[in-house]
């Protein structure tokens, strides 16, 4: 098996500047090996070489000291450490502009992109398309490199600032894409159209075909390395990254290692996902981390969630201005290294998918998603996340769950999830208009012909009836509808037609009506409309809702806020973006409620617990009869800040399975827990805990 999937690793990545030509290796190994880093991904060639080249086109570092790739990589595997070559052919020094221009990016305008002193190259440059397999080449057949990995792959639009400078206009540009689509390339500000859909496929084509070129490069050089980047197709290794920037919009995601992980894990099984975390709070201050409680946290969702540890800073440990996090990055490593084979043996225990509407590393930041993610967090649910992406090998069965949350997904991409769900039994939970563009997936799964999408209109509710589902509103009645809402036309359910002899018995008009009444009666039911289902949620009218004397008028319509089938139910508005944007919880207990009306506590996580909601919890199966428990305390997230958590005691877990035996997993050693009522009391919650759990039978 490739040795990226046969154990988890262990990566740190050092980003080289070109001052660390003059690098002490031997410090720069002594730190990787006191941190429990099995891997290492350091500069290797691109913008700067950092080893010995004969290739015109590679500039040394002017600090170079000798071969630092080559002495790095014999040290590191000297001792146990594999290395990852990392090269970045998004720029070159600008001394290339006037001996190469044709590499160059351009916008519309002609002017080439300049970023101190480097130029942006084209993807479609003789550069990228030629000489970057022959500097990977160089690599490979000089270094036995265990991977490859090439930063800032594919497309530039904007600059390091955040500046758009739009679609690459250079000459290898126009003639390509006329040649494709008889057109030309789309302006800076044009981003709708046939003509920008058709750019989009362009670069999807032409990234795809150069990676390709790429992995064959390294895999007939060197077979048993791995190919890495911010991409899924051709690679091994699949990049992301959960990072912070200083003027980046809230709300703050404090789920996203989990979130990027469990996506590319359960959707790839022949893939690795590298979720690395950036110490740094933003690219412009490389030299300040992000807090101690925040980089431990990334850490321990990574593993949680069945992932890899990756961890980033800019230069060598050696000098480095902010040494707060090499403690707890310590800790983490170290805890994994103990832990190895278990977190190798992990496999998922969920019942529950939530489709993701995205790529985590193509910059996936849906509401929708993200405030339902939250959810099911908070409310102690062991569920999976799967992109909606066809994927050769899914990690996780898509036909394997009993239910299946659609996050405001108006048609599958994946015609692959498609095909599974349309043949499949699944239950269904969507929410956002999901399958509004799919008219047999709305029907198939929610038993709906059309949705219709309505303008959003300012002081509307949701009556939470009837309170048989909506166990959570024993005291609440209204609940207020913002954002976007649908209205539901329902496909026309099956009945048998009415006899034609059953009408002609009839002797008059008369007879003959009540022999048609009586036909409907028989066929509908007499007591059709004492029957009729109860509409579910349904839809309160605005009213003026200032001043206060005029706040009145409202009227419960018809209108249904849920379509609830016995196997499904489609939430007609926006829960999880309320959620996410809002805050408020009814909105989640909402989706808890129809959840439940779904599916059996049981199905939803085999365990109950009275941990905070802001205590992530990871269930993953060992076996049959084995499972590890991971707690993970974040109630020192206060939006912004993430503080140290406020320590819990004695938390209770009970499981619906009968428990055998609990072990907890220490930082030194194993200790074993009195087993009680079918569960196990948690004396202290501070950041983060891990239970061993054996069931007499299977869980």
């Amino acid at each position: 098996m490739d040795w990226w999937l046969e154990h988890k690793f262990r990566m740190i990545q050092n980003n080289l500047r070109d001052i660390d030509g003059k690098m002490n290796v031997d410090l720069e190994v002594a730190a990787l090996k006191k941190l429990h880093a099995n891997v290492v991904q350091v500069g290797c060639g691109g913008i700067t070489a950092f080893s010995e080249t004969a290739l015109p086109t590679q500039k040394r570092s002017a600090c170079l000291e000798g071969d630092k790739f080559g002495e790095l990589l014999t040290k590191c595997h000297e001792n146990g450490i594999r290395v990852i070559a990392r090269f970045d052919a998004s720029k070159v020094d600008a001394s290339f502009e006037e001996t190469h221009p044709e590499w160059m990016l351009r916008d519309a305008s002609g002017r080439t992109i300049h970023y101190n002193d480097t130029v942006v190259t084209c993807l479609n440059s003789a550069y990228q398309q030629e000489e970057i397999p022959k500097i990977l080449t160089e690599v490979l057949e000089k270094y036995p490199v265990d991977g490859v990995f090439f930063n800032m792959f594919g497309y530039q639009d904007k600059d390091y600032d955040g500046n758009y400078f739009g679609p690459c206009h250079c000459e290898n540009c126009k003639k390509r894409f006329r040649k494709m689509f008889k057109d030309d390339l789309p302006a800076a500000g044009e981003k709708s159209g046939p003509r920008w859909r058709n750019y989009q496929k362009f670069k999807r084509e032409t990234v795809d075909e150069i990676l390709g070129k790429i992995r064959a490069t390294v895999k007939e050089v060197r077979p048993a390395a791995a190919l890495s980047t911010y991409f899924d197709e051709h690679v091994d290794i699949i990049r992301c990254e959960t990072n912070t920037a200083v003027n980046r919009p809230l709300p703050f995601w404090i789920y996203s290692a989990s979130d990027n992980v469990s996506c590319i894990e359960n959707t790839f099984r022949d893939k690795a996902s590298s979720n690395v975390g950036i110490n740094a709070v933003d690219i412009p201050y490389r030299f300040t981390g992000v807090s101690d409680t925040f980089n431990r946290t990334r850490l321990y969702q990574n593993i949680g969630s069945r992932g890899n540890l990756d961890w980033c800073i800019i230069g060598t440990f050696d000098g480095y201005p902010d040494r707060s996090n090499f403690r707890g990055v310590e800790e983490v490593f170290g805890f994994h290294e103990r832990y190895q084979s278990l977190y190798d043996a992990a496999a998922s225990a969920a019942h529950i998918l939530l489709l993701s509407p995205g790529k985590p590393y193509g910059g996936n930041a849906n509401r929708e998603y993200r405030g339902i993610f939250r959810m099911l967090k908070e409310a102690h649910i062991v569920f999976d996340t799967l992109i909606d992406t066809d994927s050769e090998a899914y990690a996780v069965d898509p036909a394997g769950f009993d239910l299946v949350i659609v996050p405001g997904i108006p048609k599958l991409r994946s015609a692959k999830l498609r095909e599974i769900f349309l043949s499949g039994e699944q239950k269904f939970l969507g929410t956002a208009g999901s399958f509004a563009r799919d008219p047999e997936m709305l029907e198939k799964c929610f038993g709906i012909a059309e949705l219709n999408e309505q303008k959003p209109v300012r002081g509307g509710y949701f009556l939470t009836e009837p309170k048989d589902v909506f166990k959570s509103f024993r005291r609440q009645d209204w609940v207020y509808a913002d954002r976007k809402r649908w209205e539901a036309v329902l496909a026309e359910e099956e009945t048998e037609d009415v006899p034609a002899d059953n009408l002609e018995d009839a002797s008059d008009e008369t007879s003959g009506l009540k022999a048609i009444e009586d036909t409907l009666d028989e066929a509908f039911g007499k007591d059709s409309a004492k029957e009729a289902k109860p509409v579910i949620l349904p839809y309160v009218t605005p009213a003026p809702y200032g001043p206060p004397e005029r706040c009145y008028g409202h009227e419960v319509t018809d209108i249904p806020g849920v379509i609830l089938g016995e196997k499904s139910a489609a939430m007609l508005f926006e829960p999880g973006a309320l959620y996410d944007q809002q805050g408020y919880e009814f909105f989640k207990f909402l989706l808890l409620d129809l959840m439940d009306h779904l599916l059996p506590r049981e199905r939803q996580a085999p365990f109950s617990t009275d941990a905070h909601p802001k205590t992530e919890i990871f269930l993953n199966r060992l076996g049959e009869r084995t499972a590890m428990l991971e707690l993970l305390n974040l109630t020192g997230f206060e939006g912004v800040t993430v503080l140290p958590p406020v320590v819990q005691k004695g938390i209770r877990v009970r499981f619906s399975a009968e428990v055998e035996r609990v072990i907890e997993l220490g930082a030194v050693k194993q200790q074993p827990v009195t087993v009680t009522d079918n569960g196990f009391e948690i004396p202290e919650l501070d950041l983060h805990k891990a239970y061993l759990v054996r069931f007499k039978d299977s869980l």
